[in-house]
């Protein structure tokens, strides 16, 4: 078993190597609105080589590395899985940093490449999903458990959008409304189905006895009362799934849908927000119980992020959202606030202080990195004015501090030499 802790700590130091440069690549492009870019670098395919380490070589690794840990036994297929979504991510980053989703010469043809290597990326998650389920066939679905399986089911929902955008590229069909669409389906389905339920089920995992069961002592007085909301709320996330990643859509473009239509994915993005709640809910009693207060950055995130989804489940808010410039902010909470805190603060109550950077000083370098990012909505500054620029510029360094210095001494920590019997 500590072989495999070893194996899946690993993983999670790789991730978190990848961490850096994701997030050196967001740092560069906020010192580029301020000062200007390097030259041959574009701000949209720097943009676009930022987000997708940050998607598939930082968040989908360490969950699956966590994932790991949160099992009673060794899983190579799991370990596999984590290894080649770190390695295709960082495989697609020059290439989208190159072109972003456009073509790169190679052997006398024009191929997009980032392209193609992201689509590898999603056999990679196919195999991360089915190792998933293997390994807890059979098992009771707790809180837990129910939301890491919804939070698979996301990210293969997001493949289809993936796939959807390579065929329209591949045929020729151009963008449009739905190529658009199929960029929303993926990007909103990974970023909420995976992002949000994946590191919710790991907190609630590490509050749960090893191997998976059920810790049920706030249950105790009415199991079934509890199981009944449990699946409940699973199936609310379930149903909300598809709105919750169209949401954006909806705001963005008032006729991609008939008002039938965009009715009914304003309902399922509310379902699952009130079914991530539930879950939000029972964590909250688990950490004030344990008194874990360092979990209480990620679930002020959480709720603020399940907020704004709620309100996009409404065009008119969702609209006047992405005029007041708040789309980033969103992003940067779910991403960073939640995903990415989340993450850090499961590692170190997972395996030790050791294994991770301090989750407080992760959470306030994060708090303060939103706070440069919402000094550039138009709400309260002028967006282009230099000192929201600048402040949004130097905050971005705040969360690569923290990793950066756990990497540093993680490196140069003294080993430990067997000693040699006889």
């Amino acid at each position: 078993m500590k072989r495999s802790e070893d194996r899946a700590q690993a993983l999670w130091r790789a991730a978190l190597a990848c961490f850096v440069i994701a997030g050196a690549s967001g740092a560069l492009l906020r010192f580029g609105f301020l000062y200007g870019l390097p030259r041959g670098i574009d701000a949209s395919h720097l943009r676009h080589a930022h987000s997708h380490l940050m998607y598939f070589s930082w968040a989908t690794p360490a969950i699956a590395a966590l994932m790991i840990a949160a099992l009673d036994r060794a899983r190579r297929a799991l370990r596999a899985a984590g290894w080649a979504a770190l390695i295709l991510g960082a495989a697609a980053y020059p290439f989208f940093l190159v072109a972003g989703y456009g073509p790169v010469p190679v052997g006398g043809r024009s191929l997009p490449l980032a392209s193609i290597t992201s689509g590898l990326n999603t056999f990679a998650w196919y195999a991360l999903g089915t190792a998933h389920f293997a390994a807890h066939r059979g098992r009771r679905r707790t809180p837990a458990l129910g939301l890491l399986d919804a939070a698979v089911l996301g990210l293969w929902l997001s493949t289809v959008g993936a796939w959807g955008r390579a065929v329209m590229q591949f045929s020729g069909a151009g963008d449009g409304r739905l190529g658009d669409l199929f960029v929303q389906l993926f990007l909103g389905a990974f970023s909420h189905g995976w992002l949000i339920l994946a590191p919710l089920g790991l907190a609630l995992a590490a509050f749960e006895p090893a191997g998976g069961r059920e810790d049920t002592r706030e249950d105790m007085g009415d199991a079934a009362a509890a199981g009944r909301g449990r699946r409940a709320a699973f199936w609310l996330l379930l149903a909300g799934l598809p709105g919750a990643s169209l949401a954006g859509a909806v705001g963005a473009d008032a006729g991609a849908f008939s008002p039938p239509v965009t009715a009914l994915l304003g309902a399922s993005a509310l379902s699952f927000v009130a079914g991530a709640a539930w879950h939000g809910r029972l964590l909250a009693a688990r950490v004030a119980a344990e008194k874990r207060w360092e979990w209480a950055p990620f679930l002020a995130c959480l709720a603020l992020t399940l907020v704004m989804l709620a309100a996009a489940a409404f065009p008119a808010a969702a609209a006047w959202g992405i005029r007041a410039g708040l789309r980033v902010f969103y992003l940067h909470v779910l991403a960073l606030g939640v995903a990415s805190a989340g993450l850090v603060t499961a590692a170190c109550q997972r395996w030790g202080r050791e294994a991770a950077p301090s989750p407080r000083a992760f959470s306030a370098a994060v708090l303060a990195l939103l706070a440069g990012v919402a000094s550039l909505s138009p709400l309260w500054a002028d967006p282009a004015g230099a000192w929201p620029r600048a402040f949004a510029a130097y905050t971005s360094l705040a969360p690569l501090l923290p990793v950066l210095s756990h990497l540093v001494r993680n490196l140069l920590r003294p080993r430990e030499v067997p000693v040699a019997r006889g």
